[in-house]
Protein backbone atom coordinates (compact mmCIF):
# COMPACT_ATOMS: atom_id res chain seq x y z
CA UNK A 1 0.00 0.00 0.00
CA UNK A 2 2.63 2.53 0.49
CA UNK A 3 4.33 1.52 -2.37
CA UNK A 4 1.79 1.97 -4.61
CA UNK A 5 1.59 5.80 -2.60
CA UNK A 6 4.92 6.16 -3.36
CA UNK A 7 4.43 6.23 -6.73
CA UNK A 8 1.38 7.87 -7.51
CA UNK A 9 2.77 10.76 -5.55
CA UNK A 10 6.11 10.55 -7.57
CA UNK A 11 3.98 10.46 -10.92
CA UNK A 12 1.88 13.72 -9.78
CA UNK A 13 5.33 15.37 -9.20
CA UNK A 14 6.92 14.41 -12.33
CA UNK A 15 3.60 16.14 -14.04
CA UNK A 16 3.83 19.40 -11.91
CA UNK A 17 5.89 21.14 -14.57
CA UNK A 18 3.94 19.64 -17.75
CA UNK A 19 0.67 20.96 -15.84
CA UNK A 20 2.86 24.55 -14.85
CA UNK A 21 3.99 25.25 -18.41
CA UNK A 22 1.23 24.23 -20.21
CA UNK A 23 -0.95 26.35 -18.06
CA UNK A 24 1.79 29.47 -18.56
CA UNK A 25 1.31 29.17 -22.12
CA UNK A 26 -2.48 29.25 -21.99
CA UNK A 27 -1.99 32.00 -19.58
CA UNK A 28 0.23 33.98 -22.24
CA UNK A 29 -2.04 33.30 -24.93
CA UNK A 30 -5.05 34.66 -23.32
CA UNK A 31 -3.20 37.65 -22.15
CA UNK A 32 -2.00 38.20 -25.98
CA UNK A 33 -5.15 37.80 -27.63
CA UNK A 34 -7.24 40.24 -25.42
CA UNK A 35 -4.04 43.18 -26.62
CA UNK A 36 -4.35 41.78 -29.91
CA UNK A 37 -8.16 42.54 -29.69
CA UNK A 38 -7.30 45.96 -28.17
CA UNK A 39 -5.31 46.86 -31.26
CA UNK A 40 -2.14 46.64 -29.29
CA UNK A 41 0.00 43.97 -32.05
CA UNK A 42 3.14 44.47 -31.07
CA UNK A 43 2.70 44.22 -27.39
CA UNK A 44 0.57 40.71 -28.51
CA UNK A 45 3.32 39.87 -30.56
CA UNK A 46 5.80 40.05 -27.37
CA UNK A 47 3.56 37.66 -25.45
CA UNK A 48 2.61 35.44 -28.05
CA UNK A 49 6.55 35.06 -28.60
CA UNK A 50 7.19 34.34 -24.91
CA UNK A 51 4.86 31.70 -24.82
CA UNK A 52 6.34 29.81 -28.09
CA UNK A 53 10.17 30.22 -25.94
CA UNK A 54 8.10 27.76 -23.47
CA UNK A 55 6.87 25.47 -26.25
CA UNK A 56 8.81 25.83 -29.23
CA UNK A 57 6.20 23.82 -30.86
CA UNK A 58 3.11 25.35 -30.10
CA UNK A 59 0.88 25.67 -33.55
CA UNK A 60 -1.75 28.22 -31.48
CA UNK A 61 1.08 30.51 -30.73
CA UNK A 62 2.32 30.14 -34.56
CA UNK A 63 -0.43 30.75 -35.66
CA UNK A 64 -1.25 33.56 -34.02
CA UNK A 65 1.82 35.28 -34.51
CA UNK A 66 1.62 34.79 -38.10
CA UNK A 67 -1.81 36.54 -37.63
CA UNK A 68 -0.42 39.41 -35.42
CA UNK A 69 2.06 40.11 -38.32
CA UNK A 70 -0.38 40.16 -40.86
CA UNK A 71 -2.17 42.66 -38.97
CA UNK A 72 1.20 44.71 -38.91
CA UNK A 73 1.45 44.09 -42.64
CA UNK A 74 4.72 42.15 -42.78
CA UNK A 75 3.16 39.85 -44.79
CA UNK A 76 6.51 37.74 -45.32
CA UNK A 77 6.90 37.53 -41.67
CA UNK A 78 3.09 36.16 -41.78
CA UNK A 79 3.94 33.44 -44.46
CA UNK A 80 7.07 32.41 -42.40
CA UNK A 81 5.03 31.71 -39.03
CA UNK A 82 1.90 30.29 -40.71
CA UNK A 83 3.81 27.52 -42.64
CA UNK A 84 5.19 26.08 -39.51
CA UNK A 85 1.68 25.74 -38.96
CA UNK A 86 0.76 24.01 -42.23
CA UNK A 87 4.15 21.59 -41.58
CA UNK A 88 2.26 19.96 -38.51
CA UNK A 89 -1.38 18.17 -38.19
CA UNK A 90 -3.14 20.46 -36.68
CA UNK A 91 -7.23 21.73 -36.67
CA UNK A 92 -5.66 25.31 -37.62
CA UNK A 93 -4.96 24.72 -41.43
CA UNK A 94 -8.09 25.38 -42.97
CA UNK A 95 -7.21 28.49 -40.94
CA UNK A 96 -3.80 28.88 -42.01
CA UNK A 97 -4.35 27.87 -45.70
CA UNK A 98 -6.41 31.14 -45.31
CA UNK A 99 -3.84 33.58 -44.06
CA UNK A 100 -1.05 32.50 -45.57
CA UNK A 101 -3.15 33.42 -49.06
CA UNK A 102 -4.40 36.14 -47.73
CA UNK A 103 -0.94 37.46 -46.85
CA UNK A 104 0.67 36.41 -50.34
CA UNK A 105 -2.44 38.29 -52.06
CA UNK A 106 -1.13 41.26 -49.60
CA UNK A 107 2.20 40.84 -51.12
CA UNK A 108 0.91 41.47 -54.59
CA UNK A 109 1.13 37.71 -55.35
CA UNK A 110 -2.15 36.75 -56.29
CA UNK A 111 -1.30 33.10 -58.70
CA UNK A 112 1.05 32.27 -55.36
CA UNK A 113 -2.13 33.27 -53.23
CA UNK A 114 -4.49 31.06 -55.40
CA UNK A 115 -2.39 28.26 -55.16
CA UNK A 116 -2.36 28.37 -51.73
CA UNK A 117 -6.46 28.88 -51.63
CA UNK A 118 -6.81 25.57 -53.86
CA UNK A 119 -4.44 23.38 -51.93
CA UNK A 120 -6.82 24.43 -49.15
CA UNK A 121 -10.02 23.54 -50.84
CA UNK A 122 -8.73 20.83 -51.64
CA UNK A 123 -9.17 19.89 -47.97
CA UNK A 124 -11.91 21.37 -46.62
CA UNK A 125 -14.23 22.22 -49.57
CA UNK A 126 -17.01 23.29 -47.15
CA UNK A 127 -15.06 26.47 -45.85
CA UNK A 128 -17.04 29.29 -46.78
CA UNK A 129 -13.72 31.91 -46.31
CA UNK A 130 -11.82 30.07 -48.56
CA UNK A 131 -14.26 30.03 -51.31
CA UNK A 132 -14.78 33.50 -50.59
CA UNK A 133 -10.90 34.66 -50.78
CA UNK A 134 -10.60 32.63 -53.53
CA UNK A 135 -13.44 34.00 -55.09
CA UNK A 136 -12.37 37.79 -54.44
CA UNK A 137 -8.92 37.17 -55.51
CA UNK A 138 -10.30 35.81 -58.53
CA UNK A 139 -12.72 38.70 -58.79
CA UNK A 140 -9.64 41.16 -58.53
CA UNK A 141 -7.86 39.54 -61.73
CA UNK A 142 -10.90 39.73 -63.95
CA UNK A 143 -11.23 35.82 -63.57
CA UNK A 144 -15.12 36.84 -63.28
CA UNK A 145 -16.91 33.42 -64.13
CA UNK A 146 -14.57 31.08 -61.79
CA UNK A 147 -14.85 34.07 -59.07
CA UNK A 148 -18.41 33.73 -59.50
CA UNK A 149 -18.33 29.31 -58.74
CA UNK A 150 -16.45 30.10 -55.51
CA UNK A 151 -18.44 33.13 -54.40
CA UNK A 152 -21.87 30.46 -54.98
CA UNK A 153 -19.93 27.78 -53.22
CA UNK A 154 -19.14 30.47 -50.36
CA UNK A 155 -23.30 31.47 -49.99
CA UNK A 156 -24.05 27.82 -50.62
CA UNK A 157 -21.62 27.10 -47.15
CA UNK A 158 -23.14 29.23 -45.92
CA UNK A 159 -25.94 31.98 -46.27
CA UNK A 160 -25.15 34.68 -43.98
CA UNK A 161 -21.49 35.60 -44.87
CA UNK A 162 -22.87 39.51 -45.78
CA UNK A 163 -19.03 39.85 -48.01
CA UNK A 164 -20.07 36.84 -50.14
CA UNK A 165 -23.67 38.56 -51.30
CA UNK A 166 -22.31 41.85 -51.95
CA UNK A 167 -19.26 40.42 -54.20
CA UNK A 168 -21.90 38.21 -56.05
CA UNK A 169 -23.65 41.23 -56.72
CA UNK A 170 -20.24 43.06 -57.98
CA UNK A 171 -19.91 40.08 -60.28
CA UNK A 172 -23.39 39.93 -61.34
CA UNK A 173 -22.67 43.70 -62.25
CA UNK A 174 -20.10 43.48 -64.29
CA UNK A 175 -21.80 40.71 -65.96
CA UNK A 176 -24.69 42.77 -67.10
CA UNK A 177 -26.62 40.16 -65.19
CA UNK A 178 -28.75 43.46 -63.08
CA UNK A 179 -31.26 41.09 -62.14
CA UNK A 180 -29.46 38.68 -60.37
CA UNK A 181 -27.09 41.78 -59.04
CA UNK A 182 -30.12 43.36 -57.87
CA UNK A 183 -31.26 40.34 -55.97
CA UNK A 184 -27.68 39.49 -54.35
CA UNK A 185 -27.46 43.42 -52.91
CA UNK A 186 -31.28 42.99 -51.63
CA UNK A 187 -30.04 39.89 -49.74
CA UNK A 188 -26.88 42.00 -48.02
CA UNK A 189 -28.92 44.58 -47.00
CA UNK A 190 -31.16 42.37 -45.35
CA UNK A 191 -28.14 41.30 -43.21
CA UNK A 192 -26.60 44.58 -43.15
CA UNK A 193 -28.61 47.85 -43.18
CA UNK A 194 -26.61 49.83 -40.82
CA UNK A 195 -23.02 49.93 -41.65
CA UNK A 196 -20.80 52.32 -44.28
CA UNK A 197 -21.09 49.29 -46.54
CA UNK A 198 -25.01 49.14 -46.22
CA UNK A 199 -25.08 52.68 -47.02
CA UNK A 200 -22.87 52.14 -50.30
CA UNK A 201 -24.46 49.01 -51.49
CA UNK A 202 -27.52 51.29 -51.30
CA UNK A 203 -26.48 53.84 -53.52
CA UNK A 204 -25.46 51.02 -56.16
CA UNK A 205 -29.16 49.25 -55.27
CA UNK A 206 -30.67 52.63 -57.13
CA UNK A 207 -27.65 52.77 -59.83
CA UNK A 208 -28.93 49.42 -61.11
CA UNK A 209 -32.55 50.39 -60.94
CA UNK A 210 -31.93 53.59 -63.29
CA UNK A 211 -29.43 52.12 -65.06
CA UNK A 212 -30.09 52.69 -69.33
CA UNK A 213 -33.00 54.84 -68.31
CA UNK A 214 -32.73 58.98 -68.77
CA UNK A 215 -34.88 61.71 -68.98
CA UNK A 216 -34.10 65.44 -70.64
CA UNK A 217 -36.54 66.90 -67.82
CA UNK A 218 -38.93 68.02 -70.65
CA UNK A 219 -40.59 64.60 -70.29
CA UNK A 220 -38.67 62.91 -73.19
CA UNK A 221 -36.89 59.82 -71.57
CA UNK A 222 -34.77 57.37 -73.61
CA UNK A 223 -34.25 53.31 -72.41
CA UNK A 224 -31.26 51.85 -73.80
CA UNK A 225 -30.93 48.01 -72.82
CA UNK A 226 -28.15 46.02 -71.74
CA UNK A 227 -27.21 42.73 -73.83
CA UNK A 228 -27.40 39.52 -72.05
CA UNK A 229 -27.77 36.08 -72.82
CA UNK A 230 -30.84 34.77 -74.92
CA UNK A 231 -30.85 31.38 -71.96
CA UNK A 232 -31.04 33.94 -69.27
CA UNK A 233 -33.78 33.58 -67.58
CA UNK A 234 -34.11 36.72 -66.10
CA UNK A 235 -34.04 39.50 -69.74
CA UNK A 236 -37.72 39.83 -69.39
CA UNK A 237 -37.21 41.18 -65.75
CA UNK A 238 -34.78 43.40 -66.53
CA UNK A 239 -36.97 45.04 -69.28
CA UNK A 240 -39.60 45.28 -66.80
CA UNK A 241 -37.17 47.40 -64.55
CA UNK A 242 -36.13 49.97 -67.29
CA UNK A 243 -39.51 50.26 -67.95
CA UNK A 244 -40.57 50.83 -64.28
CA UNK A 245 -38.19 52.81 -63.86
CA UNK A 246 -39.49 55.80 -66.74
CA UNK A 247 -43.00 55.26 -64.99
CA UNK A 248 -40.70 57.19 -62.29
CA UNK A 249 -40.69 60.47 -64.06
CA UNK A 250 -44.37 60.40 -64.90
CA UNK A 251 -46.32 63.33 -63.64
CA UNK A 252 -48.46 61.50 -61.10
CA UNK A 253 -45.22 60.54 -59.36
CA UNK A 254 -43.29 63.87 -58.78
CA UNK A 255 -44.99 64.57 -55.44
CA UNK A 256 -44.09 61.59 -53.96
CA UNK A 257 -40.66 60.76 -51.57
CA UNK A 258 -37.68 58.73 -52.30
CA UNK A 259 -39.06 56.57 -50.12
CA UNK A 260 -42.33 55.83 -51.99
CA UNK A 261 -40.85 55.85 -55.15
CA UNK A 262 -37.89 53.47 -54.07
CA UNK A 263 -40.84 51.04 -52.63
CA UNK A 264 -43.43 50.95 -55.84
CA UNK A 265 -39.89 49.98 -57.82
CA UNK A 266 -39.04 47.55 -55.56
CA UNK A 267 -42.36 45.88 -55.11
CA UNK A 268 -42.84 45.45 -59.35
CA UNK A 269 -39.48 44.08 -58.82
CA UNK A 270 -40.22 41.27 -56.13
CA UNK A 271 -43.55 40.64 -57.59
CA UNK A 272 -41.91 40.09 -60.80
CA UNK A 273 -39.52 37.46 -59.42
CA UNK A 274 -42.22 35.32 -58.56
CA UNK A 275 -43.30 34.72 -62.19
CA UNK A 276 -40.10 33.95 -63.30
CA UNK A 277 -39.92 29.89 -64.56
CA UNK A 278 -36.38 28.05 -63.36
CA UNK A 279 -34.52 27.13 -66.86
CA UNK A 280 -33.31 23.76 -66.73
CA UNK A 281 -29.68 24.63 -66.91
CA UNK A 282 -29.44 27.73 -64.16
CA UNK A 283 -27.46 28.17 -61.41
CA UNK A 284 -29.93 26.38 -58.67
CA UNK A 285 -28.69 29.16 -55.98
CA UNK A 286 -31.14 31.89 -57.63
CA UNK A 287 -34.23 29.43 -56.73
CA UNK A 288 -32.78 27.86 -53.46
CA UNK A 289 -31.21 31.03 -51.55
CA UNK A 290 -32.98 34.40 -53.20
CA UNK A 291 -36.49 33.63 -55.09
CA UNK A 292 -37.64 31.76 -51.73
CA UNK A 293 -36.19 34.49 -50.07
CA UNK A 294 -38.12 37.60 -51.85
CA UNK A 295 -41.39 35.65 -52.11
CA UNK A 296 -41.36 34.88 -48.42
CA UNK A 297 -40.69 38.71 -48.19
CA UNK A 298 -44.11 39.36 -50.62
CA UNK A 299 -46.29 36.80 -48.71
CA UNK A 300 -44.96 37.57 -45.29
CA UNK A 301 -46.19 41.34 -45.85
CA UNK A 302 -43.15 43.16 -44.77
CA UNK A 303 -42.05 44.41 -48.31
CA UNK A 304 -42.80 48.04 -47.71
CA UNK A 305 -41.23 47.91 -44.02
CA UNK A 306 -38.09 46.22 -45.48
CA UNK A 307 -37.78 48.87 -48.53
CA UNK A 308 -37.15 51.49 -45.63
CA UNK A 309 -35.11 49.71 -43.48
CA UNK A 310 -32.21 49.13 -45.84
CA UNK A 311 -33.03 52.90 -46.53
CA UNK A 312 -31.96 53.85 -43.19
CA UNK A 313 -27.96 54.47 -44.22
CA UNK A 314 -29.16 56.56 -47.45
CA UNK A 315 -29.66 60.13 -47.27
CA UNK A 316 -33.12 60.39 -47.74
CA UNK A 317 -34.96 61.45 -44.54
CA UNK A 318 -37.98 60.03 -45.11
CA UNK A 319 -36.89 56.82 -43.99
CA UNK A 320 -36.29 57.46 -40.82
CA UNK A 321 -39.58 59.14 -40.56
CA UNK A 322 -41.44 56.83 -42.06
CA UNK A 323 -39.75 54.09 -39.53
CA UNK A 324 -40.78 56.44 -36.03
CA UNK A 325 -44.65 56.44 -37.82
CA UNK A 326 -44.33 52.68 -38.44
CA UNK A 327 -42.77 51.12 -35.17
CA UNK A 328 -45.45 48.15 -35.23
CA UNK A 329 -44.02 46.78 -38.87
CA UNK A 330 -40.53 47.64 -37.89
CA UNK A 331 -41.32 45.44 -35.27
CA UNK A 332 -42.76 42.71 -37.59
CA UNK A 333 -40.42 43.02 -39.97
CA UNK A 334 -37.37 42.50 -37.44
CA UNK A 335 -39.05 39.45 -36.33
CA UNK A 336 -39.52 38.23 -39.97
CA UNK A 337 -35.45 38.66 -40.41
CA UNK A 338 -34.86 36.87 -36.91
CA UNK A 339 -37.16 33.77 -38.10
CA UNK A 340 -36.14 33.89 -41.54
CA UNK A 341 -32.36 33.96 -40.97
Amino acid sequence: MKKNCLILTMLLLCNIPLFAQSNSVSTLMDKGNLLYDQGDYEAALVTYNAALEIDKNSDFANYEIANTYLALQKFQECVTYINKVLKTKNTLHNQAYLLKGTALDMMGKPTDALEVYYAGLKKFPEDFLLQYNTALTLYNQKQDDEAIEHVIAAIEANPKHKSSHLLLSQCMTFSNKRVQALMNMFYFLMLDNNSKRSGDAYIQLQKLFSQGVKSDGNNNISISLAHTEDKDEFQSADLMLSLTEAVKFEDKNKGKTKGELFYDQAKIFFELLGTIKQKRKSQPIWWNVYIPFFNSLVQSGNDEAFCYYISMKAADFSAADWMKNNVEKEAKLLNWIKKYQ
